[in-house]
């Protein structure tokens, strides 16, 4: 067996069946592979429990796919480059919920926010592709690339052009720190959990989350995330997306996308008080 270097690629010449053969021999037997073991088990799970937001899912992924398919080897390299890596991240924050690996999925959603936000500030700003492949040619350069890469310029690039994707990816952004993006109160009281023991409470702090809205929770931030890395992408290339039909596309997920920061926040401060009664979440 060998790792896939691409997925596409390697599809047209792997035999489909090698995807499902038995694991290796050893698998499972040490704490690491039986985690990796745990988390396939989780993906496949929520893969079946999840199918409405799996849909969402395979439907931002074809418009990422049929928007790649728009450009030409001509087109700017470094916005590219960070588009494919905000559709990476994408990708990889859904496995990681699906996993239900949850406070990771949200460094990952806040990666793809991030990206595709510097994938329109560079598209705006003529000369900062530049700055962005010389970051370590020298101290002078590293300095200059971490002046112009920060959030609050990219948001503020994305302002200019649409205060609605700009606020929408604040709130996002602020969402994911709060419960991933950065080791804090949140993102680490989602391990715990507690049992009775006696006249005290046993903890157990674990790094698989089983509680059910935590899981929807990190699944439809993803989908929200996908959505608006797609809205940033169509700020690049308007014209383009409208010919072959995407910023429809967009507009139907964007409608379907109802994920609310707040209210995503009033439910899991709930969960985590013991508080279990609906507080304005789906």
């Amino acid at each position: 067996m060998k790792p896939c270097e691409n997925e596409l690629s390697t599809l047209e010449r792997l035999d489909p069946n090698e995807l499902f053969r038995p694991p290796p021999e050893g698998w499972g037997k040490d704490k690491l592979s039986l985690f990796f073991a745990l988390a396939d088990y989780n993906s496949r799970a929520s893969f079946v429990q999840l199918q409405a937001f799996h849909k969402q899912l395979v439907a931002i992924e074809d418009v990422f796919f049929a928007a790649d398919a728009l450009q030409s080897n001509e087109d700017e390299l470094v916005t590219r480059l960070l588009i494919s890596g905000a559709q990476s991240a994408f990708r990889g924050a859904a496995r990681l919920a699906y996993s239900t690996q949850v406070a990771e999925s949200y460094m990952v959603g806040r990666g793809c926010i991030e990206s595709a936000a510097y994938a329109h500030l560079v598209h705006r700003v003529a000369g900062l592709d530049e700055v962005f492949l010389r970051r370590h040619d020298d101290g002078e350069s590293l300095k200059k690339s971490k002046t112009e890469f920060k959030w609050a310029t990219a948001r503020g690039r994305l302002e200019e052009f649409s205060p609605q994707v700009s606020e929408r990816a604040q709130g996002l952004y602020s969402h994911a720190i709060d419960y991933g993006g950065h080791p804090n109160e949140r993102s680490l009281t989602q391990r715990i959990k507690e049992f009775p023991n006696g006249d005290s409470t046993k903890y157990e702090i674990g790094h698989l989350v089983g509680e059910p809205k935590a899981i929807v929770a990190a699944v439809r931030f993803t989908v929200a995330v996908g959505v608006l890395s797609l809205r940033i992408y169509e700020l690049i290339r308007p014209v383009e997306f409208e010919e072959a039909g995407l910023t429809e596309a967009i507009r139907v997920l964007a409608r379907d996308d109802n994920f609310e920061p707040t209210k995503q926040l009033q439910t899991a401060e709930s969960l985590a008080s013991g508080d279990t009664t609906e507080k304005g979440a789906d």
